[in-house]
């Protein structure tokens, strides 16, 4: 199985049905200085984006709740001017807390009552910090010669980066085989391909794909 995982996370095209019994969802929302009095709750439905909820907000503490389930799968907060503000998990556990400053990184969102969402937002975190690195020294690397030594040094420790970005992503889906977030990252994992060749010895790149 490939270890290889496109760069960017995607989350459009994942959705997952829920078909245990309809309890509802109440989830408590904090934005530590948000702005505004009005927040949305979204989700990703195929290649759309879609309002699932509307509710207001009072000192940023927001609040998401009905009799009926939401379908699982990844949704986000939007603000009153509809910027995405972050996205979370949303499994079988619908009564759950998340808690962040606006405009917070990842690391900084508080999670309570959701395994999955503490699950993802690690990772959220981790992928971050990976992220800023490499373009640290991708940076270094522009403001280089072409002909200097260092490149070869710099996109060494770019690609360890890397691969310990992908080891983290296949620990966690080995680790967490039943969670939402594994199967996310699964959806995302790039097909193995097979090297094929033409009978003259010749790489045939349109049969691979």
């Amino acid at each position: 199985m490939s270890k290889k995982f496109s760069c960017a996370i995607v989350f459009a095209l994942f959705i997952v049905h829920s078909f245990t019994l309809a309890q509802g969802y109440n989830i408590n929302i904090n934005i530590t200085a948000y702005p505004d009095s009005v927040v949305y709750l979204g989700n990703y439905y195929g290649d759309r984006l879609s309002l699932t909820d509307t509710s207001q907000a009072n000192n940023g503490h927001i609040r998401f709740a009905d009799d009926e389930n939401l379908k699982q799968g990844v949704y986000f907060v939007v603000s009153y001017e509809k910027k995405k503000l972050f996205e979370f998990i949303v499994d079988d556990d619908q009564e759950f807390s998340l808690s962040t400053p606006m405009n917070a990184p990842p690391g900084q969102m508080s999670v309570e009552g959701s395994a999955e969402n503490e699950l993802f937002f690690n990772y959220l975190a981790a992928n971050k910090r990976s992220f800023e690195q490499m373009k640290a020294l991708q940076s270094r690397i522009n403001r280089l010669d072409k002909d200097n030594d260092s490149i070869a040094v710099l996109k060494a420790r770019i690609d360890s980066i890397n691969n310990a970005s992908i080891e983290f992503k296949v620990r966690l889906i080995e680790e967490n085989p039943s969670t939402l977030t594994a199967l996310l990252f699964k959806l995302m994992r790039e097909p193995e391909v097979p090297e094929f060749f033409r009978d003259d010895g010749r790489h045939d790149t349109l049969s691979a794909y």
